[in-house]
């Protein structure tokens, strides 16, 4: 005997545009970073970028377990349960996963540069400078991004 069809729950890709631009946010920052460390030549950011990635994952979970609690208390006034959306369901998967990335990044993101950055930059890795010249490359860099974006026109 198979069970009764659940339904799926309908949700508007407009109200999960915020969730997306978090999760790119996070994806592009760590890779943001990891290009400062490999221009650089040194890993000083990109191990940090794990946790501001994990800071945003649990922001984006806890999104999703507003959504699931409204979504459950409101069965009770339509009679029956929905099962989450497919839009809602990625966003969930994917903020899982960048938990995990983001986790791994943070506590082992410099011997991870460490092993690919001699591979894409034929150079090796030099040892970490002190905080003040990584953070002066970190504005370099930026203030460079920044410009290159306004004269872009974007």
């Amino acid at each position: 005997m198979t069970a009764p069809s659940i339904p799926r729950a309908k949700t508007d890709c407009r109200k999960l545009w915020v969730d997306v631009a978090l999760l790119a946010l996070a994806v592009a920052f760590m890779l943001f970073c990891y290009r400062i460390d490999l221009s650089a030549g040194r890993a000083d950011w990109f191990h940090r970028s794990g946790g501001v990635a994990v800071l945003l994952s649990g922001v984006l979970a806890y999104r999703s377990l507003v959504r699931h609690y409204k979504k459950f208390f409101n069965a009770e006034v339509r009679g029956h349960v929905l099962r989450t959306s497919r839009g809602q369901w990625w966003v969930d998967v994917l903020t899982l996963v960048l938990s995990v990335l983001g986790t791994a990044v943070w506590a082992y993101g410099d011997k991870l540069f460490g092993a690919l950055a001699p591979a894409l930059s034929n150079q090796a890795v030099q040892p970490t400078a002190g905080w003040r010249e990584s953070f002066q490359d970190f504005m370099r860099e930026l203030s460079m991004l920044i410009s290159l974006a306004l004269a872009s026109g974007g």
